[in-house]
């Protein structure tokens, strides 16, 4: 039986020091959460307020994703950039029969 596990997250040295201070089987619920981690990229472009996430969800959903979220808490944000929402989601929007939402 082979009790050493395998590294298999990017920051091996990272991934090394949680299996020193983590039981096995936590450190086997803490894996995934850290190969996600690693995974995921959020560029922020503070010129012109533009956030791109490697998930892609934001694109999809046309609104900001837990990471891009998470980004900005981390960088203390203190107001959303209208640049990650689509203007059809807006209060201001209009409807087809010209009533605003």
């Amino acid at each position: 039986m082979v009790d050493d596990l395998v590294l298999q997250s990017l920051p091996h040295a990272l991934e090394r020091s949680v299996v020193n201070i983590l039981k096995r089987e936590i450190f086997l619920l803490f894996r995934p959460m850290l190969t996600k981690a690693c995974g995921l990229k959020v560029s922020h472009y503070p010129s012109s307020s533009i956030f791109k996430c490697f998930c892609m969800r934001m694109e999809l959903l046309d609104i900001p994703c837990d990471n891009v979220v998470i980004v900005l808490v981390h960088l203390y944000f203190t107001e959303i950039s209208n640049s990650l929402f689509l203007a059809r989601w807006s209060k201001n929007a209009r409807s087809r029969d010209g009533a605003s939402y």
